[in-house]
């Protein structure tokens, strides 16, 4: 516990947790309700098939040259099959525990048959402590699992001490990859309970190969950039055709 609230202290002086700057509730949102009438309303017989995508500013496609278009769930959508309807929801700055009481619950009344979920980096930036985050994270797998037939996959948090400023120390990035690999031990203990429905795919692994392309990240140097929204669409569609070819 010592570990994480020092590697919190950490970030919080050196300032790189600028992008969780809160936002007033309803603004920079996606338009949630239009987006799950549009699903439950489509006409036709057969009902197609629903991608949810539960997140922040990442689903808003902050970092993007064109937000609406060229986030990463936008992207992952072209992947799918035709007829596929995505639901995005999104708000940045939104905490997992807002999640559970806004998008959890819009995502269910939607009934899909995938959900990509990533809420984390807000709550480790926010200094929600982790047994508070996993129990929330606990409320929304066993939601989405017990209230709808979706497979859930479910993204942890990248090593973000890589896009620390050059003159961070290596103790001090060391103090901040050490909380986050607490809290990815937690999701992956977590993830694990729910059995095959529910996936991990592990940001953490791949952050290296993601934060070396500098192209891949924002000029805020925080969020995705287009080519970086693009990369993790990529990234997730090849971890579902893997479950799938399982």
């Amino acid at each position: 516990m010592l570990l994480v609230v020092v590697a919190f202290a950490a970030l919080l002086t050196i300032g790189v947790w600028r992008w969780a700057v809160r936002r007033p509730r309803g603004e920079g949102g996606v338009g949630v309700r239009n987006q799950v009438a549009d699903a439950e309303n489509a006409s036709g017989g057969d009902r197609s098939v629903v991608f949810a995508a539960i997140g922040a500013s990442d689903v808003v496609g902050i970092g993007a040259d064109d937000p609406e278009r060229e986030n990463w769930a936008t992207i992952l959508h072209t992947f799918m099959p035709e007829g596929t309807r995505l639901v995005r929801l999104a708000r940045p700055g939104i905490t997992l525990r807002e999640a559970n009481a806004s998008e959890v619950f819009q995502a269910v009344k939607a009934q899909p048959d995938l959900v990509v979920l990533w809420n984390c980096v807000n709550d480790l930036s926010c200094r929600v402590p982790l047994g508070d985050y996993t129990r929330e994270l606990e409320i929304a797998l066993g939601r989405l699992i017990r209230e709808t037939d979706a497979r859930v996959v479910v993204l942890n948090v990248p090593d973000l001490s890589r896009l620390l400023p050059q003159g961070i120390g290596e103790s001090q990035r060391a103090l901040v990859r050490g909380g986050i690999e607490q809290w990815n031990r937690a999701i992956t203990h977590r993830v694990a309970r729910y059995g095959p429905r529910v996936t991990l795919l592990d940001l953490y692994a791949v952050s290296e190969e993601m934060m070396s392309q500098r192209d891949y990240i924002a000029a805020d140097g925080i969020h995705l950039s287009t080519r970086g929204h693009r990369a993790l669409a990529e990234m997730v569609w090849d971890h579902v055709r893997s479950e799938d070819a399982e």
